[in-house]
C-alpha cells in the first residue's frame, strides 16, 4: 500500500507515475527504518517526506507540461 503509486496522475507513456511511485516509497522506507530504530531525529525526518516528494512531483509536472 506504501508503493503505491495511486496519488500520481501523468501519462503512462514516459513512466513518471512509477517512477516518482518507486521514488516515494524509498525515501519513505529509510526513514521510517531510522525511526525504527531510533536514529536521527524522527519528527524532523518524517516531516521532511512531504516537502521532499512535493517537490520531485511538481519537477515532474512542470518537465511533463514542457514535453507537450
Amino acid at each position: 500500500m506504501l508503493a503505491g503509486d495511486a496519488a500520481h496522475i501523468h501519462s503512462p507513456a514516459g513512466g513518471q507515475g512509477m517512477n516518482t511511485g518507486m521514488q516515494d516509497a524509498f525515501n519513505l522506507a529509510w526513514k521510517l527504518a531510522l525511526v525504527q530504530r531510533s536514529e536521527g531525529q524522527p519528527k524532523a525526518l518524517l516531516d521532511s517526506y512531504s516537502l521532499e516528494r512535493s517537490a520531485v512531483g511538481d519537477q515532474v509536472l512542470r518537465g511533463a507540461s514542457m514535453a507537450r
